[in-house]
């Protein structure tokens, strides 16, 4: 698991873009629609169901306090830059606020029916955990000991 969140950041940090507009990589080629789902996304990578809610809400622009950084200025929002779906359940998310970048990387925990932060980069989340169903922040819940990883 450690070789495997060393390898999403680095993807995230190498493909990293000064670029307003939100990009997206999926990295399961072997997850494809089916020519039986429809003629238009045939052949084409697949967004699961259960990862819409998440990016739904991350896309949203997030107060100042979404997370804490050395580099960053208080009076920003940080904005999702860009997305890393990895597998159906591993997903990296990098925001910036301007003059920082944060790496997060979401695994899902399918038996509690949600998202847990694993790993993050460059700063510090306020939330830790969010709902699979509703892509919101479980408020008060935890997930071990966090320790940010360094750049």
């Amino acid at each position: 698991m450690h070789r495997l969140t060393l390898l999403i950041i680095s993807v995230a940090l190498g493909t990293s873009i000064g670029a307003e507009e939100i990009t997206a990589k999926v990295y399961n080629p072997s997850d494809v629609y089916p020519e039986t789902y429809s003629k238009e996304y045939a052949g084409k990578p697949v967004i699961y169901d259960f990862i819409k809610p998440l990016i739904l809400t991350m896309q949203e622009a997030q107060s100042s306090d979404f997370i804490s950084s050395s580099d960053a200025t208080p009076t920003l929002k940080w904005r999702l830059q860009h997305l890393i779906i990895v597998s159906g359940d591993i997903v990296s998310l990098r925001f910036s606020e301007g003059h920082s970048d944060v790496i997060g990387v979401f695994v899902r925990n399918s038996t509690k029916k949600q998202w847990e932060l694993k790993t993050e980069v460059g700063g510090t989340f306020k939330f830790r955990v969010f709902d699979e169903a509703t892509g919101k922040p479980k408020l008060g819940e935890q997930v071990g000991a966090h320790q940010p990883a360094t750049r």
